[in-house]
């Protein structure tokens, strides 16, 4: 909570990208993986930093098909998914580990667990695609990382590959992009100019 007092869009040196495991959205599931924390003060954590930030990358990941987790907590993990809008997701299906704790509660047919992964993997492409729309037009620092096919590809400071033109000495170096569409799972744009900016990753 403490280090949420500092995430403000006018500290120029925090990028605005923040990761918040949930596993999933039932707090019955949540107890039975002796998870720290509650449905309730995950959503207030992560409302609370979009209210600061509203543009803020938050990702999340969950696991789906976890044991005993019925239709019902499933579905309270699509209901809280849908509430905040994440631009990631990592989806993971339940895989048993002997030796652990969930080893020996009842596991889901596989078929089930599949089932559930579809569905949480839908949602995650269409946050990912709605989060990246809100930025066409807009203008991202970005950080050159490779060339690849005689263009230039990066990552932005709200954790968004994008692929842009430019020369191959702006390697290493954070420029100002302004984006100009969406190509599958990456953003395009036009190198504006180089950025002077420091950048502190969290």
């Amino acid at each position: 909570e403490k280090l949420l007092e500092f995430i403000r869009p006018e500290l120029p040196n925090l990028v605005p990208h923040f990761h918040m495991s949930l596993q999933s959205g039932s707090p019955r599931i949540l107890k039975l993986m002796r998870r720290p924390y509650t449905r309730e003060l995950f959503l207030e954590k992560a409302e609370m930093l979009l209210e600061r930030t509203p543009l803020m990358s938050l990702g999340t990941d969950v696991i789906a098909g976890y044991p005993a987790e019925t239709e019902e907590d499933f579905l309270e993990t699509v209901e809280l998914l849908e509430r905040i809008p994440f631009s990631y997701l990592h989806v993971f299906e339940f895989s048993p580990r002997r030796g652990t704790e969930a080893f020996s509660l009842k596991e889901i047919h596989p078929a089930e667990r599949k089932r559930r992964v579809k569905i949480l993997l839908e949602i995650r492409s269409r946050k990912m695609r709605e989060y990246r729309e809100k930025f066409v037009g807009k203008k991202l620092q970005v950080i050159a990382e490779k060339v690849k096919n005689g263009v230039l590809e990066g990552t932005s400071e709200n954790y968004l590959r994008i692929r842009f033109e430019g020369p191959e000495s702006l390697l290493g170096e954070i420029v100002d992009v302004t984006v100009t569409g969406i190509d599958e799972n990456m953003l395009t744009g036009t190198v504006q100019s180089q950025s002077k900016a420091a950048i502190l990753r969290l």
